[in-house]
């Protein structure tokens, strides 16, 4: 016969657990602000009078320099005068840096401490909100930029019948368009931007299925799968973009916030990658056509300081940089995916 604890002995919370923490977030992979822009020198540095930014011009070559002037005829007669081209015109593009920071107060209350850890407890767990605010709030930022339909040369938006969500959409068709029209000025596409709804239709589209063909289980279609395809087709990186934000503020003991997609409904083809530097002499340096790029002035960095009148710490994280679209026909946005 079991012999269950008495009352004096039964403990509801065992004092060894009762410093695991445990919180809901994105998992990382989800992120990709950090990891879709190809991060480009900022070549001249020139502060605009504030320590806080710093402003720079990026060197574009006109379409003339790349596809030739033809106007003018190349055919000349034995000894006769050259028609001048007009040669490189440049198309100059202003950038300037943005600073991007929190920071977060540590109490160093004894009593806190020793609920906590000690004070590298303490510091760890009160930098995890800066961390991630500024996570979050820099993935909303790349959304829009990547999501804004002015940035880009082409746009198709998709509406009823043709959108991924129902069975008449062809959504093989309009990621061909997108290749297309990218390609068609010179630099292939070679990146595709999926949000989560996209990705999601994309796996249950009919037609999409029907160009698997035979390869696999059409049951178990996933990102990888999509992946693949998109790599074996049209030569495409595929990204899939997935993190979440709060619609709302927290209310006190609010367990359940509502949440929301931060890429929506939007899939983003353009070439990003295999920018090849060609240095030209005094600090100019050439690239291979992209459609946008990330200026970086400082990566992230954290400073502390004692508040000794709080018997606190202040831990700051900051970082400087800009999303820059560079040549606009070399994106491509197909809009309304999903109903």
């Amino acid at each position: 016969m079991p012999v269950y604890p008495t009352s004096d002995k039964f403990r509801p919370v065992d004092p060894v657990l009762d410093k695991i923490f445990a919180g809901l977030a994105n998992a990382p992979s989800k992120f990709i602000a950090d990891i879709v822009l190809p991060v480009i020198a900022d070549g001249s540095s020139a502060k605009s009078g504030s320590e806080n930014f710093s402003t720079g011009t990026i060197q574009r070559v006109s379409q003339d320099g790349l596809f030739g002037d033809l106007s003018l005829s190349n055919e000349r007669n034995p000894g006769s005068t050259f028609n001048r081209s007009k040669g490189v015109q440049l198309d100059p593009l202003t950038y300037s840096t943005q600073y991007y920071g929190l920071e977060s107060l540590v109490d160093l209350d004894e009593e806190a401490r020793a609920q906590l850890g000690g004070r590298m407890g303490l510091k760890q767990l009160a930098m995890a909100p800066v961390v991630t605010t500024l996570k979050v709030e820099k993935e909303i930022r790349v959304a829009a930029f990547f999501q804004t339909a002015a940035n880009w040369n082409d746009t198709v938006t998709l509406a009823g019948a043709n959108q991924w969500d129902t069975a008449t959409s062809d959504p093989i068709g309009d990621i061909d368009a997108g290749v297309e029209a990218v390609g068609a000025w010179g630099p292939d596409a070679d990146t595709i931007i999926f949000d989560r709804e996209s990705a999601s239709s994309l796996r249950k589209n009919p037609i999409f299925l029907q160009f698997l063909g035979d390869q696999l289980n059409r049951q178990i279609v996933n990102d990888a799968t999509i992946a693949s395809l998109m790599m074996q087709h049209w030569g495409l990186k595929a990204i899939f973009a997935k993190a979440r934000k709060k619609t709302s503020l927290d209310a006190p003991g609010d367990t359940t916030p509502t949440l929301a997609n931060i890429w929506t409904d939007t899939v983003w083809i353009g070439a990003l990658g295999g920018a090849n530097a060609v240095p030209l002499g005094g600090g100019a340096i050439k690239v291979d056509g992209i459609a946008a790029g990330r200026v970086v002035e400082s990566g992230w960095q954290m400073r502390e300081y004692d508040a000794p009148e709080r018997k606190s710490v202040v831990q700051q994280i900051d970082y400087s940089e800009v999303d820059v679209a560079i040549l606009a026909e070399l994106g491509y946005t197909i809009v309304d995916t999903t109903a």
